[in-house]
């Protein structure tokens, strides 16, 4: 009986996962037919039906503890497992944000998963007021996103081949009489994020050991995040991702373009190499969002390179206005079968024109968080990480969110790194099939994302100016 509870439950998990919605979309989903069409609400509602029903029985099953199981319970039962969903959708949001507080960087380029995984770390620490500013930042509370991490790195743990790699670590520093580690912080760093857990007295060798783990972990793609290691530091909590894979249509010598033209946005024409393919495409791999359009090519671990072009005489910042990251999800994850599981077929053919390039970036995103509603969390006196540890040199906080990122997008595919430090200090330091072909050119400023097949932006950037050396 248990076994055939858990299957269902397993069933009914991953039906919530894709029909979850926050009650604000009702987009339309095509199931099969031209006129069998069902609202993302409807499934919604059949969904928790399921749910409740199951929850039920699952209650129904320990007569001794019915009693003490009520409609609220079946509730909590519902949310968590549409959880994953809202966390994805809440990843995908903080994407954007990100990348509109960014952007006096030009060609910046942030991975939202290692930012998110990091604070989710940090998160999980947190209390009251502190932790409250982590849901709000998230769009999902926190056993909901350590579901999420814990899923993904499961997910890219059991596809070795994928080319992605994840790692996580926590440094405490052990100075004799200084910290006071939870137990249940630490085993969870270690039992649900696959945490390197280090204790050593932070020294002046610490920032050195810190950057060579992310170093090793990135390929030697990111290096000297950390400069130093002060001696208010407390803990650093690290995340670090690397990707890298093909295109499933390579690009050959004949479609490399030297010499073509890119227009920043202030007017400049610049040279740039571009990068042209014919494909056939549908409305899952060529469409409109917001003030965008976007074309997707496909890498042959199963991700997606969404490249999104804002429409004639619209900014970069205007054009992230103009979705949410809701819709961005809802969009890359149609279907690209038909009701026979049979891929969809191009509708037209595209020339699509990409440049090549190759950049790499270094934020501190303290005031970019503080600006997204986080401002506790960075307050020496009202930040409560009590969770996570106790000092005995005063209130533990957030200082600093170190942010390093590259990415090289060629006719090979794409590698890309970031590592992602959430810097701890303690109070008593603290200072602070074809019918015609169409043609799109991204030869103006335009915003990328690697997306993965449930949505989640892994890395999202722009590009702007090729003359920023």
């Amino acid at each position: 009986m248990k076994k055939i509870i858990s299957l269902i439950l397993t069933f009914t998990a991953v039906l919530c996962l894709f029909s979850c919605t926050d009650g604000k979309d009702n987009s339309e989903m095509k199931l099969s037919g031209e006129n069998a069409i069902i609202t993302e609400n409807k499934i919604e509602n059949l969904t928790k039906k399921i749910v409740t029903t199951i929850a039920e029985t699952v209650i129904n099953t320990n007569s001794s503890e019915t009693e003490n199981h009520n409609d609220e319970t079946i509730v909590n039962f519902q949310s968590r497992l549409c959880q994953p969903r809202a966390a994805i959708r809440g990843t995908a949001d903080l994407a954007f944000k990100l990348l509109k507080h960014t952007l006096d960087t030009p060609n910046t380029v942030v991975s939202p998963v290692s930012v998110a995984i990091a604070l989710t770390m940090a998160g999980s620490g947190a209390k009251g007021e502190t932790l409250d500013e982590f849901v709000k930042l998230f769009g999902s509370d926190m056993p909901g996103m350590q579901d999420f991490v814990e899923a993904y790195i499961n997910e890219i743990n059991a596809n070795p081949e994928s080319g992605i790699k994840l790692a996580n670590s926590v440094w405490f520093n052990a100075r004799k009489g200084r910290l006071k580690i939870n137990s249940h912080f630490e085993n969870l760093c270690r039992s649900r994020f696959y945490s390197d857990v280090f204790k050593e007295e932070f020294g002046v060798k610490t920032a050195d050991k810190i950057n060579e783990w992310i170093s090793i972990k990135t390929d030697g793609l990111i290096k000297n995040v950390i400069d130093e290691v002060p001696d208010a530091a407390v803990a650093y909590l690290i995340n670090a991702v690397l990707f890298e894979s093909e295109w499933v249509s390579t690009y050959s010598s004949s479609d490399i373009i030297p010499y073509s033209d890119f227009t920043t946005a202030d007017g400049r024409k610049q040279s740039v190499t571009m990068l042209k393919s014919t494909e056939g495409v549908n409305e899952t791999s060529h469409f409109k969002l917001g003030k965008t359009e976007v074309v997707c090519r496909d890498y042959k671990n199963g991700y997606k390179f969404a490249a999104m072009l804002p429409n004639e005489g619209v900014s970069i910042e205007k054009a992230l206005d103009s979705f949410s990251g809701n819709e961005f999800v809802n969009a890359v994850t149609k279907s690209n079968t038909d009701e026979n599981g049979e891929p969809l077929c191009g509708v037209y053919l595209l020339n699509v024109f990409l440049p090549k390039f190759e950049f790499e970036c270094k934020f501190r995103l303290s005031e970019t968080l503080n600006a997204m509603g986080m401002t506790n969390a960075f307050n020496a006196r009202k930040a409560d990480f009590t969770g996570m540890a106790t000092s005995s040199r005063g209130n533990i906080f957030i200082n600093e969110v170190f942010h390093n990122t590259f990415m090289k997008f060629d006719e090979k595919g794409t590698k890309a790194a970031a590592s992602t430090a959430v810097e701890m200090f303690d109070e008593c330091f603290s200072e602070v099939p074809p019918r015609d072909t169409k043609t799109i050119i991204f030869n103006r400023p335009f915003i990328y994302v690697i997306v993965s097949p449930d949505g989640v932006p892994l890395f999202a950037g722009t590009v702007t100016d090729f003359d920023t050396k």
